[in-house]
């Protein structure tokens, strides 16, 4: 019978794209439970809340068809890199937000 035999650069390669992809579900999951909490530490009101919710979503949709070809062009690993790379930069800045304005 057949083992199956990965290398230790093929598993962490594995590892890595299956968290890249848990953090990208969580941060777009735990946004409308966390909106409560965000409105209240950032004094937004409802409608504000609700409209940078929104903001958040359209931008990730409106760079799915992007990131595809983007894909296709410079290959799936730098994606995945500059995905991963400007997410983190981008929660970063996020953090330093302290009003709406």
């Amino acid at each position: 019978m057949n083992r199956l035999s990965f290398s230790r650069t093929q598993i962490l390669i594995l590892v890595s794209v299956w968290l890249t992809f848990l953090i990208s579900f969580v941060m777009r999951l735990s946004w409308a439970s966390l909106m409560p909490i965000v409105n209240e530490a950032l004094s937004f009101t409802p409608q504000m809340g609700t409209a940078y919710l929104s903001a958040f979503y359209m931008g990730y949709a409106i760079m799915v068809l992007p990131g595809g070809i983007l894909a296709d062009r410079i290959g799936y690993r730098y994606t995945i890199l500059v995905s991963l790379l400007s997410m983190a930069l981008i929660t970063a800045l996020m953090s330093t937000i302290d009003n709406y304005t």
